[in-house]
C-alpha cells in the first residue's frame, strides 16, 4: 500500500511536508464541516463530508491545506470552499438524498452457481441455514455496532455471506462447513431482532466481480497513522486512500485500550468494520453505499443469487416495494362481473411487467410483485377477482392452467356457476387459491416444464421457517390453503395476497400474525426452476 504522504508536491519550506499535509488538511476539514455546520445547521456538515469526498472535492480541500495556515484563513477559505462545492454539487446532481455512491453498484441476478452453499455447518454447531449462519456472524464480528438504519449490519452480512460460500468446504449436496474463530469468521447464536431484520433484508446478496463472488475480507480497525485531529484508516475508497476518522468520533464509541489492541492484530484489506459503522453514524451512508466505498474501486459490485429478494443497489433495479398501505378485505370494492377491455388488458399486463422487472424477473421478489400488482391494480378499479376452484390450474376450458400475464376470461360467466362449496354460488371466472400463486409464478418467472402447484405445496419445496423470517415470495401453507407473502411487516406478522374460498371469496390482501400453517421458504425453489431472464 503507497504512503498517504507520497501525494505531496509542494513541500512547506523547512517543516517536514508529510506531517504538515496530515495536519493541514485535517485541520481544513475539521474547520470546513464548522462553518458548514454554522450556516446549515443540522445537514451543512453532513452536505460538507459528501461533497468532499468528491474527486473535485477532495483535490480542493487538498489545495487549501498546502496552501491556509492561519486559522482565520482558513475558516473564511473553507467557508468559500463550503459555498462552492454546494454549487457545484448542486448543479451536477452529485448528490441526491444524501447519497452518492450507491448508485455505482450494479445489481444482478445470477444463475445458480456450484459454490453456493444451501445450508451451512459451523465447527461445533448445528447445521443451519445460510442466513441464520450469517447472522451469527454479524452478531460476534458487529453486534455492538449498532446504527439507526442497521447499515452496519447489513453491509457486514454481505461481506460474511460472501466470504462464506466462498470459503466454506462443500460436502456436494448443497450443505457446507466452516470454522470457527478470528481465523476463519466469529460465531455466536443469536435472537437479536436487529441483527436478523437486517440479515433478512439482504438475504442472498453478495458481492462478485465477473460474476463470481468475492471472497470478501474486512477486520476491524486497521489505523495507517494518526495526528492530533484524525486517525487515517488502512483502508480508503473512491480514490481516497485512507478513510479519515475524526480522533472525537472514534474515541467516544472505543477506548484507549481496545484502539490499541487492534494496531498490528488486523490486515488492513477490505472493508473496516469501525470505518463502515462511522460512514453509517456520522455520514450518514447505507450499506450499498458503504460497500461500495471499500470494495468499488477493485470492480467489485452488489449482486442477487438463488432469487434473492433484497434491494441489491440504491436504484430500483432488483427492488421489491411493498405498498404503503393495504386494503384488507373488500371494503368498497365490487366483484369483477365483466371482462375487461382490451386497453385494460394492455395496461394491465403493462403493469404488472413493469413491477415484476423492477423487482427482478425469475425471483421471489418479482413473483411477489406480480400479485401485487395484480390485487392492487383491480382495487385501484374498484374490483376484485371472485375466487373461482379449479379457475386457475389444471384443463380449464380457457386453458389458465399455463396462463401468464391477464386471462381475457376473468369475470367472465362462460363457464358456468362453481358450486364447489354448496353455501356459495361462484359464476364470474377467476382463480382459486393456489390457482393464483401458480399465475404470479408463471407470470413472473416462467418456470420451465411448469404447468401447476396446485395441490403440492409442501415443505417439500423449500425450508420451514419462521414468520418473522418470511420474505416476499414465500407462502403459508395451510394444508388446504395456500397464501403469497408480499410484505413483512417487522413486528411478527405479513401481509399475504390471497385467492380466498371463504366468506371473503376472493382475491384479497390479508395481515397474518399467528398462523398455523406452514411457512415456507421458497428461494431455493425460485432458483432452481425460475428463468432469470424473459
Amino acid at each position: 500500500m503507497d504512503d498517504f504522504d507520497s501525494e505531496i508536491e509542494e513541500p512547506v519550506e523547512e517543516e517536514n511536508p508529510s506531517t504538515l499535509d496530515s495536519v493541514s488538511r485535517s485541520a481544513t476539514h475539521v474547520a470546513g464541516k464548522k462553518a458548514a455546520d454554522a450556516l446549515a445547521p443540522g445537514i451543512g456538515g453532513k452536505i460538507y463530508d459528501v461533497a468532499s469526498n468528491t474527486e473535485l472535492g477532495r483535490a480542493l480541500e487538498k489545495r487549501a491545506a498546502k496552501k491556509i495556515s492561519f486559522k482565520i484563513k482558513l475558516i473564511i477559505g473553507c467557508t468559500c470552499f463550503f459555498f462552492f462545492l454546494l454549487f457545484f454539487i448542486i448543479f451536477t446532481n452529485e448528490i441526491s438524498n444524501n447519497s452518492s455512491s450507491g448508485d455505482n453498484s450494479t445489481c444482478v441476478n445470477l444463475p445458480a452457481i456450484d459454490n453456493v452453499c444451501k445450508s451451512i455447518t459451523p465447527s461445533g454447531f448445528a447445521t443451519m441455514s445460510v442466513d441464520e449462519y450469517v447472522a451469527g456472524v454479524v452478531a460476534a464480528e458487529v453486534g455492538g455496532m449498532k446504527d439507526d438504519g442497521f447499515n452496519t449490519y447489513k453491509a457486514a452480512a454481505i461481506a460474511a455471506r460472501s466470504y462464506a460460500l466462498v470459503n466454506a468446504t462443500k460436502d456436494g449436496n448443497g450443505n457446507c462447513a466452516v470454522p470457527v474463530g478470528p481465523s476463519f469468521q466469529a460465531f455466536i447464536e443469536t435472537t437479536n431482532e436487529d441483527i436478523i431484520s437486517a440479515v433478512n433484508e439482504t438475504s442472498g446478496v453478495v458481492l462478485v466481480k465477473d460474476n463470481n463472488i468475492v471472497s470478501s475480507q474486512y477486520d476491524a480497525l486497521c489505523i495507517e497513522s494518526e495526528d492530533s485531529i484524525n486517525y487515517y484508516l488502512c483502508q480508503g475508497g473512491e480514490g481516497e486512500e485512507h478513510l479519515m476518522v475524526p480522533r472525537t468520533w472514534l474515541e467516544s464509541v472505543r477506548n484507549s485500550d481496545y484502539i490499541s489492541s487492534m494496531r498490528g492484530q488486523v490486515h488492513g484489506n477490505g472493508m473496516s468494520q469501525n470505518g463502515a459503522w462511522y460512514l453509517a453514524t456520522d455520514r450518514g451512508w447505507d450499506y450499498t453505499e458503504i460497500l461500495n466505498y471499500f470494495y468499488g474501486d477493485e470492480g467489485i459490485t452488489l449482486a442477487s443469487i438463488n432469487g434473492a429478494t433484497s434491494n441489491c443497489s440504491s436504484s430500483n433495479n432488483g427492488s421489491f416495494s411493498p405498498l404503503d398501505s393495504y386494503n384488507l378485505g373488500h371494503a368498497g370494492l365490487n366483484v369483477l362481473d365483466r371482462t375487461l377491455t382490451s386497453s385494460e388488458i394492455d395496461e394491465l399486463n403493462s403493469y404488472i411487467n413493469s413491477e415484476v422487472d423492477k423487482a427482478g424477473y425469475g425471483t421471489g421478489a418479482g413473483v411477489a410483485a406480480a400479485g401485487q400488482a395484480l390485487t392492487y391494480w383491480l382495487e385501484q378499479k374498484g374490483y376484485y377477482l371472485q375466487y373461482r376452484w379449479g379457475g386457475g390450474h389444471g384443463s380449464a376450458a380457457d386453458n389458465n392452467g399455463t396462463f401468464v400475464g391477464v386471462n381475457p376470461n376473468w369475470g367472465s360467466t362462460a363457464f358456468g356457476v362453481d358450486n364447489n362449496n354448496s353455501s356459495i354460488s361462484r359464476k364470474y371466472w377467476g382463480m382459486d387459491c393456489s390457482g393464483f400463486v401458480s399465475w404470479a409464478t408463471r407470470t413472473a418467472c416462467l418456470p420451465s416444464g411448469f404447468n401447476d402447484l396446485a395441490g403440492t405445496w409442501s415443505s417439500s419445496r423449500g425450508t420451514s421457517i419462521r414468520l418473522s423470517d418470511a420474505k416476499p415470495g414465500d407462502v403459508i401453507d395451510w394444508n388446504e390453503h395456500i397464501q403469497l407473502i408480499v410484505k413483512n411487516n417487522g413486528d411478527g406478522s405479513v401481509i399475504v395476497a390471497e385467492a380466498a374460498g371463504s366468506s371473503t371469496s376472493g382475491l384479497v390482501f390479508s395481515l397474518i400474525s399467528n398462523p398455523s400453517g406452514n411457512v415456507v421458504d421458497m428461494t431455493d425453489w425460485y432458483s432452481n426452476h425460475c428463468e432469470h431472464s424473459r
